[in-house]
């Protein structure tokens, strides 16, 4: 993942890669440091909704559903922002 990448920036990127393996991790390497930044600096809803997205990507089942679910969990943490 190029440093600085947004989790958007990230799952855009893994969209047009059929969330490969390679696209997934930099997704959860981005959640994952937001969800600490945002405990940090007092965000509390995006810190649960970067873990929540973590536990999604680390469980990932390759079907629609998940994929979905992973867009969904970006826009709203867009939308907090």
């Amino acid at each position: 993942m190029a440093a600085g990448r947004t989790t958007s920036d990230a799952c855009r990127a893994a969209e047009t890669e059929n969330f490969s393996v390679q696209s997934r991790q930099g997704i959860y390497l981005s959640a994952h440091t937001l969800k600490g930044q945002a405990g940090t600096l007092g965000q509390p809803q995006i810190a649960k909704l970067a873990a929540s997205l973590c536990r999604l990507l680390r469980n990932w089942v390759p079907n629609d559903l998940y994929v979905e679910l992973a867009a969904e969990h970006v826009a709203a943490i867009d939308g907090v922002r």
